[in-house]
Parts: structure tokens; C-alpha cells; sequence
């Protein structure tokens, strides 16, 4: 029984450790798009808007693809600006 609970602990906390890291992402994914200087309600409002409106399953490829280039390319610039 107390194995359980130790299993059950363990599971709690490595999900609440994928939770974090998912959102410390996401504020990541957001300051790399420039929306280091949006308020908390004006970036909700605009990723609300892009949920209504964009439901074309090509139109998602297309963000997705546009977003995959400017993160290779922040990724790429904050790599060149480390000292060697």
C-alpha cells in the first residue's frame, strides 16, 4: 500500500514537473514572437481569435510551418550571440 502511494507521489509530481516545463515553453515560444511587451489579456485575446478562426487544417500547417521557421531562427541568433 505505501508503495502505491510512493508510486502515486511520484506520478503527481512528474506531472506537475511536464506541466512547468510546458509552460515556461509556451512563455518562452511567446517572447521569441514578440509578445514580450503585449499585456496578459491582449495576448490571451489574440491566441482566442486565432482559435476561432482558424480551423482549416491547412491554414494551421501554414502558421505551424511559419512559426517552426522564426523558432529555428531565434534559436539560430541566440547561438550565434554566445561567446565561444
Amino acid at each position: 500500500m505505501l508503495s502505491e502511494q510512493r508510486e502515486a507521489v511520484k506520478t503527481r509530481q512528474a506531472n506537475r514537473r511536464a506541466e512547468l516545463h510546458r509552460k515556461i515553453q509556451l512563455g518562452g515560444w511567446a517572447m521569441d514572437a514578440g509578445a514580450g511587451e503585449m499585456t496578459g489579456a491582449e495576448l490571451v485575446g489574440a491566441l482566442l481569435s486565432y482559435r476561432e478562426k482558424v480551423v482549416a487544417t491547412a491554414e494551421r500547417e501554414h502558421h505551424r510551418q511559419r512559426g517552426a521557421v522564426h523558432l529555428a531562427q531565434q534559436a539560430a541568433a541566440r547561438s550565434d550571440a554566445r561567446p565561444n
